[in-house]
Formats: structure tokens, C-alpha cells, sequence
């Protein structure tokens, strides 16, 4: 399988995931490429997967770091509430 083959069924397959796959796919399909802009259109594509990589990541990293902050609210809340009751039961 030749790379421009290749890319045509890399491409196939993301095409529910990326909004310029069908161009790309019709691009590869339709016309005469050169391999010059096939592996332009390779980097294109592994940078891209990169990003959603990193994207995917950073949201993992943000989202435990919104459960770090809840659970120091919450410990926070908890050292708040033994003072009090500290403090209530000093004063009997």
C-alpha cells in the first residue's frame, strides 16, 4: 500500500473526528498529489493527533485539579466545624 493509500484510509477513519477530513479525503481521491504534499499532509495530521493528545490531557490535568480544590473546600469546611465544636466544648 502506497502513502497516499495509506492516508486515504488514516483519513477514512477520523473522518467522524476532524471537520477538514472530508476536503482532505476528497483532495487525496480526486486529484494528482505529489509525495512532497503527502507528507505535508502526514505532519499535518500527527500534529494534529498531538494536539487532541495534549488537549485531552490538559483537561484530565484541569479536572483533577477542580477535585484537589473541592477536597480542600471540604477539608477546610471540616477543620472549620472541629474548631467550632472545639471551641463549644471549651466554653462547657
Amino acid at each position: 500500500m502506497n502513502k497516499k493509500r495509506l492516508l486515504i484510509e488514516v483519513i477514512k477513519k477520523l473522518k467522524w473526528s476532524r471537520e477538514l477530513a472530508d476536503g482532505i479525503l476528497a483532495l487525496l481521491e480526486n486529484a494528482d498529489i505529489d509525495n512532497k504534499t503527502i507528507d505535508g499532509l502526514i505532519r499535518i495530521l500527527a500534529i494534529s493527533i498531538k494536539n487532541v493528545k495534549w488537549e485531552r490531557e490538559k483537561a484530565n490535568v484541569e479536572k483533577s485539579l477542580k477535585q484537589l480544590r473541592k477536597i480542600k473546600e471540604i477539608e477546610a469546611i471540616e477543620k472549620e466545624s472541629e474548631e467550632d465544636i472545639e471551641r463549644i466544648l471549651d466554653d462547657i
